[in-house]
Protein backbone atom coordinates (compact mmCIF):
# COMPACT_ATOMS: atom_id res chain seq x y z
CA UNK A 1 0.00 0.00 0.00
CA UNK A 2 1.34 3.39 -0.86
CA UNK A 3 2.12 5.69 2.00
CA UNK A 4 0.70 8.60 0.01
CA UNK A 5 -2.80 7.11 0.21
CA UNK A 6 -2.82 7.16 3.97
CA UNK A 7 -3.98 9.88 6.32
CA UNK A 8 -1.42 11.79 8.31
CA UNK A 9 -1.04 10.77 11.94
CA UNK A 10 -0.36 14.21 13.33
CA UNK A 11 -0.83 13.27 17.02
CA UNK A 12 2.12 10.90 16.71
CA UNK A 13 4.31 13.69 15.36
CA UNK A 14 3.46 15.83 18.38
CA UNK A 15 4.08 12.83 20.61
CA UNK A 16 7.63 12.61 19.28
CA UNK A 17 8.47 16.02 20.61
CA UNK A 18 7.04 15.11 24.02
CA UNK A 19 9.17 11.95 24.06
CA UNK A 20 12.31 13.79 22.97
CA UNK A 21 11.76 16.54 25.52
CA UNK A 22 11.27 13.96 28.27
CA UNK A 23 14.77 12.69 27.53
CA UNK A 24 16.21 16.23 27.53
CA UNK A 25 14.56 16.99 30.87
CA UNK A 26 15.86 13.70 32.27
CA UNK A 27 19.42 14.57 31.24
CA UNK A 28 19.51 18.19 32.38
CA UNK A 29 16.43 19.07 34.44
CA UNK A 30 16.79 16.90 37.52
CA UNK A 31 18.54 19.53 39.68
CA UNK A 32 15.56 21.85 39.22
CA UNK A 33 13.03 19.07 39.73
CA UNK A 34 14.69 18.17 43.04
CA UNK A 35 12.80 21.05 44.67
CA UNK A 36 9.44 20.04 43.17
CA UNK A 37 6.83 17.57 44.50
CA UNK A 38 8.06 14.00 44.74
CA UNK A 39 5.77 12.73 41.97
CA UNK A 40 7.08 15.33 39.51
CA UNK A 41 10.69 14.58 40.43
CA UNK A 42 10.03 10.88 39.86
CA UNK A 43 8.60 11.55 36.38
CA UNK A 44 11.64 13.67 35.46
CA UNK A 45 14.00 10.99 36.81
CA UNK A 46 12.30 8.46 34.53
CA UNK A 47 12.28 10.63 31.41
CA UNK A 48 14.60 8.12 29.73
CA UNK A 49 11.52 6.01 28.97
CA UNK A 50 10.98 8.41 26.08
CA UNK A 51 13.58 6.36 24.21
CA UNK A 52 11.48 3.22 24.62
CA UNK A 53 8.47 5.16 23.35
CA UNK A 54 10.49 5.99 20.22
CA UNK A 55 11.26 2.31 19.67
CA UNK A 56 7.59 1.30 19.84
CA UNK A 57 6.57 4.28 17.73
CA UNK A 58 9.14 3.37 15.09
CA UNK A 59 7.65 -0.10 14.62
CA UNK A 60 4.13 1.33 14.46
CA UNK A 61 4.87 4.01 11.86
CA UNK A 62 7.05 1.82 9.64
CA UNK A 63 4.23 -0.73 9.54
CA UNK A 64 1.68 1.99 8.84
CA UNK A 65 3.72 3.52 6.01
CA UNK A 66 5.05 0.45 4.29
CA UNK A 67 2.29 -2.15 4.59
CA UNK A 68 -1.38 -2.62 4.01
CA UNK A 69 -3.91 -4.39 6.20
CA UNK A 70 -3.49 -7.68 4.34
CA UNK A 71 -1.15 -10.60 5.05
CA UNK A 72 1.60 -9.53 2.64
CA UNK A 73 3.96 -6.61 2.40
CA UNK A 74 5.47 -5.69 -0.96
CA UNK A 75 8.62 -4.04 0.29
CA UNK A 76 11.72 -3.29 -1.72
CA UNK A 77 14.63 -3.77 0.66
CA UNK A 78 16.92 -1.51 -1.35
CA UNK A 79 14.40 1.34 -1.45
CA UNK A 80 13.56 0.88 2.21
CA UNK A 81 17.17 0.94 3.39
CA UNK A 82 17.94 3.87 1.09
CA UNK A 83 15.08 5.84 2.61
CA UNK A 84 16.23 5.00 6.14
CA UNK A 85 19.81 6.03 5.48
CA UNK A 86 18.74 9.26 3.79
CA UNK A 87 16.47 10.12 6.69
CA UNK A 88 18.72 9.49 9.66
CA UNK A 89 22.32 9.79 8.53
CA UNK A 90 22.79 13.43 7.44
CA UNK A 91 21.74 14.91 10.78
CA UNK A 92 23.47 12.06 12.58
CA UNK A 93 26.72 13.17 10.93
CA UNK A 94 26.04 16.77 11.94
CA UNK A 95 25.59 15.71 15.58
CA UNK A 96 28.75 13.60 15.43
CA UNK A 97 30.73 16.53 14.02
CA UNK A 98 29.36 18.74 16.80
CA UNK A 99 30.32 16.20 19.47
CA UNK A 100 33.76 15.51 18.04
CA UNK A 101 35.93 18.49 19.14
CA UNK A 102 35.52 18.16 22.93
CA UNK A 103 35.71 14.35 22.73
CA UNK A 104 38.88 14.43 20.64
CA UNK A 105 40.41 17.06 22.94
CA UNK A 106 39.68 14.97 26.04
CA UNK A 107 41.00 11.85 24.31
CA UNK A 108 44.28 13.48 23.34
CA UNK A 109 44.83 15.16 26.69
CA UNK A 110 43.89 12.01 28.60
CA UNK A 111 45.95 9.70 26.42
CA UNK A 112 42.93 7.62 25.48
CA UNK A 113 43.48 7.80 21.73
CA UNK A 114 44.55 4.17 21.51
CA UNK A 115 41.59 2.70 23.37
CA UNK A 116 37.93 2.16 22.63
CA UNK A 117 36.58 3.80 25.76
CA UNK A 118 33.72 6.30 25.33
CA UNK A 119 36.10 9.26 25.57
CA UNK A 120 38.61 7.94 23.06
CA UNK A 121 39.36 8.58 19.41
CA UNK A 122 39.04 4.99 18.18
CA UNK A 123 35.56 4.70 19.65
CA UNK A 124 34.50 7.18 16.96
CA UNK A 125 34.65 4.47 14.28
CA UNK A 126 31.76 2.34 15.60
CA UNK A 127 29.85 5.54 16.30
CA UNK A 128 30.36 6.65 12.70
CA UNK A 129 29.12 3.27 11.49
CA UNK A 130 26.15 3.34 13.91
CA UNK A 131 27.15 0.05 15.54
CA UNK A 132 28.31 1.42 18.91
CA UNK A 133 25.45 -0.12 20.90
CA UNK A 134 26.60 -3.64 20.04
CA UNK A 135 29.53 -3.37 22.47
CA UNK A 136 29.17 -2.09 26.04
CA UNK A 137 32.49 -0.20 25.93
CA UNK A 138 31.39 2.03 23.05
CA UNK A 139 27.60 2.15 23.50
CA UNK A 140 27.53 5.71 24.85
CA UNK A 141 30.67 6.96 23.09
CA UNK A 142 30.94 10.54 21.80
CA UNK A 143 27.24 11.47 21.95
CA UNK A 144 25.35 9.55 24.63
CA UNK A 145 21.82 9.77 23.13
CA UNK A 146 23.14 8.38 19.83
CA UNK A 147 23.18 4.85 21.27
CA UNK A 148 19.49 4.61 20.44
CA UNK A 149 20.22 5.43 16.78
CA UNK A 150 22.48 2.39 16.71
CA UNK A 151 19.54 0.37 18.02
CA UNK A 152 17.24 1.89 15.39
CA UNK A 153 19.74 1.01 12.67
CA UNK A 154 19.42 -2.62 13.76
CA UNK A 155 15.62 -2.35 13.59
CA UNK A 156 15.79 -0.93 10.05
CA UNK A 157 18.10 -3.73 8.96
CA UNK A 158 15.69 -6.36 10.32
CA UNK A 159 12.36 -4.78 9.37
CA UNK A 160 12.12 -6.19 5.79
CA UNK A 161 12.76 -9.68 7.17
CA UNK A 162 10.40 -9.34 10.15
CA UNK A 163 7.41 -7.72 8.52
CA UNK A 164 6.35 -10.45 6.09
CA UNK A 165 6.13 -13.37 8.58
CA UNK A 166 4.52 -11.13 11.20
CA UNK A 167 1.84 -9.92 8.79
CA UNK A 168 0.94 -13.48 7.88
CA UNK A 169 -0.26 -14.01 11.43
CA UNK A 170 -3.84 -13.37 12.40
CA UNK A 171 -4.35 -10.44 14.78
CA UNK A 172 -4.72 -12.68 17.82
CA UNK A 173 -1.65 -14.69 16.85
CA UNK A 174 0.30 -11.49 16.30
CA UNK A 175 -0.78 -10.17 19.70
CA UNK A 176 0.39 -13.42 21.28
CA UNK A 177 3.76 -13.24 19.52
CA UNK A 178 4.17 -9.59 20.52
CA UNK A 179 3.41 -10.29 24.17
CA UNK A 180 5.71 -13.32 24.12
CA UNK A 181 8.46 -11.12 22.66
CA UNK A 182 7.80 -8.58 25.41
CA UNK A 183 8.14 -11.23 28.08
CA UNK A 184 11.32 -12.58 26.49
CA UNK A 185 12.73 -9.06 26.30
CA UNK A 186 12.41 -8.67 30.06
CA UNK A 187 14.36 -11.86 30.79
CA UNK A 188 17.78 -10.20 30.49
CA UNK A 189 17.07 -7.29 32.86
CA UNK A 190 15.38 -9.64 35.33
CA UNK A 191 18.38 -11.99 35.16
CA UNK A 192 20.72 -9.08 35.81
CA UNK A 193 18.67 -7.96 38.80
CA UNK A 194 18.79 -11.50 40.18
CA UNK A 195 22.45 -12.32 39.48
CA UNK A 196 24.12 -8.89 39.61
CA UNK A 197 27.11 -10.11 37.53
CA UNK A 198 28.93 -6.76 37.84
CA UNK A 199 28.30 -6.50 41.56
CA UNK A 200 26.11 -3.46 40.89
CA UNK A 201 22.91 -3.39 42.93
CA UNK A 202 20.44 -1.58 40.69
CA UNK A 203 18.29 0.60 42.92
CA UNK A 204 17.03 4.16 42.82
CA UNK A 205 17.03 6.37 39.71
CA UNK A 206 19.10 5.53 36.66
CA UNK A 207 22.64 6.87 36.85
CA UNK A 208 25.10 6.97 33.95
CA UNK A 209 27.90 6.68 36.51
CA UNK A 210 26.49 3.33 37.68
CA UNK A 211 27.92 1.12 34.97
CA UNK A 212 29.41 -2.31 34.49
CA UNK A 213 30.11 -4.42 31.41
CA UNK A 214 27.00 -6.56 31.72
CA UNK A 215 24.79 -3.71 32.91
CA UNK A 216 25.73 -1.68 29.83
CA UNK A 217 25.13 -4.72 27.63
CA UNK A 218 21.62 -5.18 29.01
CA UNK A 219 20.79 -1.48 28.77
CA UNK A 220 22.04 -0.79 25.27
CA UNK A 221 22.32 -3.95 23.17
CA UNK A 222 20.00 -3.63 20.13
CA UNK A 223 18.58 -7.15 20.32
CA UNK A 224 17.52 -6.57 23.93
CA UNK A 225 15.21 -3.78 22.72
CA UNK A 226 13.79 -5.65 19.74
CA UNK A 227 10.63 -6.58 21.66
CA UNK A 228 9.68 -2.91 21.85
CA UNK A 229 9.93 -2.60 18.08
CA UNK A 230 7.89 -5.80 17.58
CA UNK A 231 5.14 -4.45 19.85
CA UNK A 232 5.01 -1.34 17.67
CA UNK A 233 4.70 -3.47 14.54
CA UNK A 234 1.85 -5.44 16.11
CA UNK A 235 0.00 -2.27 17.13
CA UNK A 236 0.46 -0.86 13.62
CA UNK A 237 -0.97 -4.00 12.05
CA UNK A 238 -4.00 -3.94 14.36
CA UNK A 239 -4.55 -0.27 13.54
CA UNK A 240 -4.41 -0.92 9.80
CA UNK A 241 -6.82 -3.85 10.12
CA UNK A 242 -9.28 -1.71 12.08
CA UNK A 243 -8.87 1.09 9.54
CA UNK A 244 -9.76 -1.32 6.74
CA UNK A 245 -12.96 -2.25 8.57
CA UNK A 246 -13.90 1.40 9.19
CA UNK A 247 -17.01 2.72 7.41
CA UNK A 248 -16.58 4.12 3.92
CA UNK A 249 -15.34 7.71 4.08
CA UNK A 250 -13.54 7.22 7.40
CA UNK A 251 -9.75 7.35 7.13
CA UNK A 252 -9.30 5.93 10.62
CA UNK A 253 -11.01 3.39 12.86
CA UNK A 254 -14.05 4.73 14.68
CA UNK A 255 -12.78 6.70 17.68
CA UNK A 256 -15.44 5.22 19.96
CA UNK A 257 -13.71 4.57 23.22
CA UNK A 258 -10.33 5.67 21.86
CA UNK A 259 -10.38 8.97 23.74
CA UNK A 260 -11.21 7.36 27.07
CA UNK A 261 -8.76 4.53 26.49
CA UNK A 262 -5.98 6.93 25.54
CA UNK A 263 -6.58 9.04 28.63
CA UNK A 264 -6.57 5.97 30.88
CA UNK A 265 -3.37 4.59 29.35
CA UNK A 266 -1.65 7.98 29.64
CA UNK A 267 -2.78 8.20 33.26
CA UNK A 268 -1.47 4.69 33.96
CA UNK A 269 1.92 5.61 32.50
CA UNK A 270 2.11 8.74 34.62
CA UNK A 271 1.13 6.85 37.77
CA UNK A 272 3.78 4.19 37.12
CA UNK A 273 6.45 6.82 36.56
CA UNK A 274 5.32 8.86 39.55
CA UNK A 275 5.77 5.81 41.77
CA UNK A 276 8.72 4.53 39.76
CA UNK A 277 11.06 4.44 42.74
CA UNK A 278 9.38 1.17 43.66
CA UNK A 279 10.46 -0.36 40.33
CA UNK A 280 14.05 -1.23 39.37
CA UNK A 281 14.97 1.28 36.69
CA UNK A 282 16.45 -1.47 34.50
CA UNK A 283 12.95 -2.83 33.83
CA UNK A 284 11.61 0.59 32.87
CA UNK A 285 14.67 1.26 30.73
CA UNK A 286 14.25 -2.01 28.84
CA UNK A 287 10.62 -1.90 27.83
CA UNK A 288 8.40 -2.68 30.80
CA UNK A 289 6.03 0.05 29.59
CA UNK A 290 6.09 -1.05 25.94
CA UNK A 291 2.54 -2.54 25.91
CA UNK A 292 1.19 0.70 27.42
CA UNK A 293 3.13 2.72 24.88
CA UNK A 294 1.68 0.59 22.06
CA UNK A 295 -1.84 1.12 23.41
CA UNK A 296 -1.24 4.87 23.77
CA UNK A 297 0.07 5.16 20.20
CA UNK A 298 -2.89 3.19 18.84
CA UNK A 299 -5.36 5.33 20.78
CA UNK A 300 -3.79 8.58 19.60
CA UNK A 301 -3.75 7.38 15.99
CA UNK A 302 -7.42 6.39 16.17
CA UNK A 303 -8.68 9.44 18.05
CA UNK A 304 -9.36 13.01 16.92
CA UNK A 305 -10.20 14.64 20.23
CA UNK A 306 -8.75 15.08 23.69
CA UNK A 307 -5.05 14.36 23.95
CA UNK A 308 -4.84 13.52 20.24
CA UNK A 309 -6.22 16.93 19.31
CA UNK A 310 -3.79 18.67 21.64
CA UNK A 311 -0.83 16.83 20.12
CA UNK A 312 -2.06 17.71 16.63
CA UNK A 313 -1.71 21.46 17.20
CA UNK A 314 0.29 23.17 14.46
CA UNK A 315 3.04 24.39 16.77
CA UNK A 316 3.48 21.00 18.44
CA UNK A 317 3.53 19.21 15.08
CA UNK A 318 6.24 21.61 13.92
CA UNK A 319 8.26 20.85 17.04
CA UNK A 320 7.68 17.16 16.44
CA UNK A 321 9.15 17.48 12.98
CA UNK A 322 12.29 18.96 14.55
CA UNK A 323 12.43 16.51 17.46
CA UNK A 324 15.09 14.33 15.83
CA UNK A 325 17.45 17.30 15.92
CA UNK A 326 16.38 18.11 19.48
CA UNK A 327 17.24 14.59 20.53
CA UNK A 328 20.62 14.35 18.79
CA UNK A 329 21.92 17.84 19.55
CA UNK A 330 20.94 18.05 23.23
CA UNK A 331 24.27 16.83 24.62
CA UNK A 332 26.68 18.61 22.25
CA UNK A 333 24.84 21.91 22.67
CA UNK A 334 24.98 21.62 26.46
CA UNK A 335 28.74 21.04 26.29
CA UNK A 336 29.28 24.17 24.22
CA UNK A 337 26.85 26.23 26.30
CA UNK A 338 28.78 25.42 29.47
CA UNK A 339 32.08 26.25 27.78
CA UNK A 340 30.79 29.62 26.58
CA UNK A 341 29.35 30.57 29.97
CA UNK A 342 32.49 29.39 31.71
CA UNK A 343 34.72 31.49 29.47
CA UNK A 344 32.51 34.57 29.64
CA UNK A 345 32.12 34.39 33.41
CA UNK A 346 35.78 33.59 33.99
CA UNK A 347 34.81 31.03 36.63
CA UNK A 348 36.18 28.01 34.80
CA UNK A 349 34.33 25.16 33.11
CA UNK A 350 34.47 22.52 35.84
CA UNK A 351 33.07 24.73 38.55
CA UNK A 352 30.61 26.38 36.20
CA UNK A 353 29.18 23.07 35.01
CA UNK A 354 28.30 22.24 38.60
CA UNK A 355 26.77 25.65 39.29
CA UNK A 356 24.83 25.80 36.02
CA UNK A 357 23.10 22.46 36.59
CA UNK A 358 20.54 24.20 38.80
CA UNK A 359 20.52 27.63 37.18
CA UNK A 360 16.98 28.36 35.96
CA UNK A 361 18.04 31.13 33.62
CA UNK A 362 20.80 29.09 32.02
CA UNK A 363 18.60 26.02 31.53
CA UNK A 364 15.76 28.13 30.10
CA UNK A 365 18.14 29.78 27.62
CA UNK A 366 19.56 26.36 26.76
CA UNK A 367 16.08 24.96 26.12
CA UNK A 368 15.07 27.84 23.88
CA UNK A 369 18.39 27.65 22.06
CA UNK A 370 18.06 23.89 21.55
CA UNK A 371 14.60 24.23 20.05
CA UNK A 372 15.64 27.13 17.81
CA UNK A 373 18.71 25.23 16.60
CA UNK A 374 16.63 22.11 15.94
CA UNK A 375 14.07 24.04 13.90
CA UNK A 376 16.81 25.62 11.80
CA UNK A 377 18.63 22.34 11.25
CA UNK A 378 15.43 20.53 10.33
CA UNK A 379 14.54 23.08 7.69
CA UNK A 380 17.91 24.00 6.23
CA UNK A 381 20.03 20.88 6.77
CA UNK A 382 18.02 17.78 7.61
CA UNK A 383 15.26 18.00 4.99
CA UNK A 384 17.43 19.21 2.06
CA UNK A 385 20.17 16.67 2.80
CA UNK A 386 17.62 13.88 3.10
CA UNK A 387 16.07 14.70 -0.27
CA UNK A 388 19.45 15.05 -1.98
CA UNK A 389 20.84 11.83 -0.53
CA UNK A 390 17.67 9.92 -1.38
CA UNK A 391 17.88 11.01 -5.01
CA UNK A 392 21.60 10.28 -5.16
CA UNK A 393 21.28 6.80 -3.70
CA UNK A 394 18.15 5.91 -5.66
CA UNK A 395 19.60 7.19 -8.92
CA UNK A 396 16.26 8.69 -9.85
CA UNK A 397 14.91 12.20 -9.17
CA UNK A 398 11.42 10.76 -8.95
CA UNK A 399 12.03 8.51 -5.97
CA UNK A 400 9.58 9.52 -3.27
CA UNK A 401 10.12 6.81 -0.69
CA UNK A 402 8.67 7.58 2.74
CA UNK A 403 10.89 9.20 5.34
CA UNK A 404 11.88 7.53 8.57
CA UNK A 405 9.52 8.06 11.50
CA UNK A 406 12.10 8.19 14.28
CA UNK A 407 11.59 11.72 15.49
CA UNK A 408 10.11 13.95 12.86
CA UNK A 409 7.89 12.36 10.25
CA UNK A 410 4.13 12.81 10.12
CA UNK A 411 3.29 9.21 9.30
CA UNK A 412 3.01 9.67 5.55
CA UNK A 413 5.26 9.58 2.55
CA UNK A 414 7.70 12.39 2.01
Amino acid sequence: MSGSAKAQLLPLTGLRFVAAWLVVVYHFGQPLAAHQPAWLLSIVQHGYVGVGLFFVLSGFILTYIYTGAGPTAELSRARFWTARLARVYPLYLVSLAAAAPPVVARGLVGGASASTTPGSLLSGLPVLLMVQAWHPATATAWNIPAWSLSVEACFYALFPFLIRPLLRLRPRQLAGVALAAWGAGLVAPLAYLLLEPDGVHVTGPLSVAEEGFWLAAVKYHPLLHLHEFVLGIAAGRVFLSARLRAPVGHARPRPAGAVVATALVALAILLILASGSALPYLLLHNGLLAPLFAALIYGLAASRTGLAAALSGAWLVRLGEASYAVYLLQAPLMTYARVVVGVVSGRGLARDAHLLSGDVGFLAAYGVGLIALALLLQRYVEAPARNWLRRALAGSPGDRSPGVPLAGERGKSA
